[in-house]
């Protein structure tokens, strides 16, 4: 959950505060302030695989950040609920903890629309069944995958061999196959024309994988020394050359156990009492630009299970090291060291195949339907998804849409390239069409909304809002300015004659608040100008 492309759109839960111990919102569970792991009952939360970090940036990547993917609706929030110990196999017990959290969640006011169950099995539960029940009464849809047939080894055909939990018999639950590049049925996925529901992509797809699979670098050097280490999980990173400071040696990290040396430096502390958050947390406090934790047992380090600082933040590269280095270190003192935790986060992407890709495109679709008409009810939700998909031919008989997820085509589900609920805000149908100007103020429908202006109001429409001539030394600017909307494309062009425009600077992007610019020469080049003001298009 540190991955760049999945951080920013991690849940923070308001009600809880990081690393006290406590359970400060009362819903059962400590410092759950990203979500919980269900296997190991603890709110430090890792993939033990690479499964469920891939499902994520499928659901909700962050967008406009030029690394990565996109996720099918990069507003969305991600809350983690785990439910493997090993990132294969998933307990019942766990997935049943994480339904009922999930309730508990949207009973506490946490807007939860839909849940991703990309796993499965041929088990039928009475338990699972009643959880998923709930869901549905808390108005939470279940996407679940449909199995992959030839590794699951249960059969490709739902209707004659159950898989759950995509074959619950409740209402919230939709069953997704996979499609390949060709738009054909996955060679690998399920189907089932009275349990599975539609298809999405699930071959050959890119999305975000843990940081700690991506190959980096991670090491303590002390003279012509140089250790193993690990990251500590969420720990800050370095550049390939590392930080290279003087080492101070600081107990177990409490507070009275940093020299005033440490400002600046790098803190190399003992494990034991405090947890890893505490000590670095007091390192930051004193000053320290990196830190070293060893341990206090002759344990080898384990890749498998490093330690952790708990919750995401503005930490400092800290890493874990042996008892033999960190003893090592320390007799080596006073001296000088390099902390070295490279990772191109770049890198920390991976394709993979399965229902298990398809699915989350289908729960992402369902927080993209979500945001733009928050006011439907479960059942109408659900039918957005599956009464507007895209026919596919080879699909006929093989679910019970016979087609493909078309995402635009939930949001417009009359094809006249308006969103739905802009139509039915203005005129209380969908009766309009993009190309159409009811107001008659020479705006289309289509530019009045990429715009943010009312179609039924010929005042309203693409204009500047202001122009004022600057002061002093800026005496010979104009300023111009326009309300934008966010992502939209504006391009402002400038004349003397009408007849010849040229651009004023570059494509401006709409962040959703007013623009301003500047023409540096309006006053001195010409005793006349024009300019104009164009929304291009999307």
């Amino acid at each position: 959950i540190s991955h760049p492309d999945l951080l920013p759109n991690l849940w923070v839960n308001p009600g809880e505060i990081p690393g006290n111990g406590i359970d400060d919102d009362a819903d059962g569970f400590i410092d759950d302030v990203h979500g919980y792991d269900f296997t190991l009952g603890s709110a430090a939360i890792s993939d033990s695989g690479y499964h469920g970090t891939h499902v994520a940036g499928t659901i909700a990547a962050v967008g406009k950040n030029n690394i990565g993917v996109i996720g099918m609706d990069y507003r969305a929030k991600i809350i983690p609920m785990k439910a493997s110990s090993d990132g294969d196999n998933i307990t019942t017990s766990a997935t049943l903890a994480a339904y009922n959290y999930a309730v508990t969640l949207k009973q506490k006011g946490v807007n939860i629309v839909a849940i991703n169950a990309s796993f499965g099995g041929g088990s039928f539960s009475t338990s699972e069944q009643t959880a998923i029940t709930a869901l549905r009464d808390a108005g939470i849809i279940l996407c679940a995958a449909a199995g992959n047939g030839g590794t699951d080894s249960i059969g490709d055909n739902n209707d004659s061999a159950s898989f759950y939990p995509a074959n619950y018999a409740v209402s919230n639950v939709i069953s997704v196959a996979a499609l390949d590049q060709n738009n054909a049925l996955a060679s690998f996925s399920n189907y089932g024309a009275t349990t599975v529901d539609l298809a999405a992509p699930g071959v050959n797809i890119d999305s975000t994988e843990p940081l700690n699979l991506v190959t980096g670098t991670a090491s303590v050097a002390q003279a012509s020394t140089t250790y193993s280490a690990l990251a500590i999980i969420y720990s800050g990173i370095t550049s390939t050359a590392g930080i290279t400071k003087p080492v101070y040696s600081c107990g177990i990290g409490n507070t009275n156990e940093f020299p005033a040396g440490v400002s600046g430096n790098i803190a190399l502390i003992q494990r034991g009492t405090l947890t890893f958050a505490v000590k670095v947390t007091n390192a930051m406090n004193a000053g320290a630009v990196a830190a070293v934790v060893y341990d206090n047992t002759a344990n080898a380090l384990n890749p498998a299970s490093p330690w952790t600082l708990g919750t995401n933040g503005n930490w400092i590269p800290a890493l874990q090291v042996t008892q033999a280095t960190g003893q090592a270190m320390l007799a080596a003192l006073p001296a000088s060291g390099t902390v070295i935790n490279h990772i191109d986060p770049s890198l920390a992407y991976r394709f993979l195949d399965g229902t298990s890709m398809a699915t989350p495109q289908v729960a992402g679709a369902v927080a993209f339907a979500a945001m733009n008409f928050p006011t439907e009810t479960l059942t109408q939700r659900t039918s957005r998804i599956l009464s507007h998909t895209t026919p596919v031919s080879t699909l006929t008989g093989k679910m019970t849409t016979g087609g493909r997820l078309n995402l635009l085509a939930c949001i417009d589900t009359d094809g006249d390239g308006l969103p739905d609920w802009w139509e039915m805000d203005h005129f209380g149908n969908l009766s309009q069409i993009a190309s159409g100007d009811p107001d008659g103020d020479g705006f289309s429908n289509s530019q009045e909304f990429f715009s943010g202006t009312s179609p039924v109001n010929r005042n309203s429409h693409l204009a500047f809002s202001s122009f004022t001539r600057g002061t002093n030394s800026s005496a010979n600017h104009f300023n111009l300015a326009f309300p934008s909307v966010e992502d939209s494309s504006y391009r402002v062009d400038w004349s003397d004659n009408l007849n010849t425009w040229s651009p004023l600077g570059s494509l401006i992007i709409g962040t959703g608040a007013p623009i301003q610019i500047v023409d540096p020469n309006a006053l001195i080049s010409s005793p006349k100008r024009f300019y104009r003001l164009s929304l291009l298009p999307e």
